[in-house]
């Protein structure tokens, strides 16, 4: 954990369950999802969201 301190490059993450990120989830054959597709999306989409935010705040700033 040490290593991720203080480095904006890097991001550490402890799953609930443990495990790695080629995991098939879904309970139906045919129907299978895997956990580094999901999980990626909701990494992206917050990092993002969290960019936007950043810019819309510094937009908005009397010296943006």
């Amino acid at each position: 954990a040490r290593i991720a301190d203080g480095n904006p490059s890097l991001h550490l993450e402890f799953t609930e369950r443990g495990g790695h990120v080629g995991f098939v989830e879904g309970r139906h054959p045919g129907r299978t999802s895997y956990y580094l597709e999901r999980r990626l999306t909701e990494f992206a989409t917050a990092q993002l969201a969290a960019r936007d935010a950043a810019s819309a705040m510094e937009s908005a700033s009397p010296t943006g």
